[in-house]
């Protein structure tokens, strides 16, 4: 309960101070204030979800739910779920670094029109895909099918990964932070195609995995040609 009251107050607390610093002196000025209205209606929030969310679980665990070692149906909620949280993941990475690269030029009393801040953040945006797309290289999947316990079948080759980079999330992602003429509308392109490909595609795969052509499954599934080598 306490851990998720202070959580909750500490994520309320950074966005009133992002608006009170102009997002953290990336502008001269606030553009909100610091209502701390908010600040305590937020905790508050917080604090009702924790002390509610045990009765929720137990709620759950009643009505029969099969074990967490069964493999579950891919649905459109968990495919969802995971795309969303490898959009956030990289939103969330890319604003916290522009934040703090500005909040230490500010610090440093240097000039965010120089070249050196400029490159800085120009280039910095482009760190969550990169790291994305290591992580999807080295283990087949990105961070949301992690989450939410899937992986691609059957076991994709490197050009079958890279696919699936470029045509999902992090391809996305790149598309927005290059911010060149084109690449707004391949943004939107690679968004509304995701969003199609959830609920069109056969086994929720999406759009990115029918051009790899591997499908996604629960990773507590029996990978294919598992049985054969035993």
């Amino acid at each position: 309960m306490v851990v998720g009251t202070v959580a909750g107050f500490l994520v309320s607390l950074l966005i009133e101070c992002t608006q009170l610093t102009g997002d953290w002196f990336l502008y001269p000025c606030s553009y909100r204030l610091f209502d701390v209205d908010d600040l305590l209606a937020n905790t508050t929030g917080a604090l009702v979800g924790t002390l509610v969310s045990p009765v929720l679980w137990v709620l759950v665990r009643h009505r029969g739910e099969p074990s967490s070692d069964l493999p579950r149906r891919v649905t459109i909620w968990r495919r969802g779920f995971g795309m969303f949280c490898d959009l956030l993941a990289m939103v969330l990475t890319s604003g916290a670094l522009v934040s703090i690269t500005s909040l230490s030029f500010a610090l440093a009393r240097q000039d965010l029109n120089s070249t050196l801040a400029r490159v800085l953040l120009a280039t910095l945006p482009f760190v969550a895909p990169a790291v994305q797309l290591v992580v999807v290289l080295a283990s087949g999947r990105t961070l949301g099918e992690a989450v939410v316990r899937l992986r691609p079948e059957p076991r994709p080759t490197a050009w079958q990964r890279l696919v699936r980079w470029a045509a999902g999330s992090g391809g996305w992602a790149t598309a927005t932070a290059a911010a060149l003429p084109f690449t707004g509308l391949l943004a939107f392109a690679l968004a509304v195609a995701a969003v199609i490909g959830l609920f069109a595609t056969r086994g929720r795969r999406g759009f990115a995995n029918v051009l790899a052509r591997v499908d996604v499954v629960d990773e507590r599934i029996e990978p294919t040609g598992a049985s054969e080598e035993r």
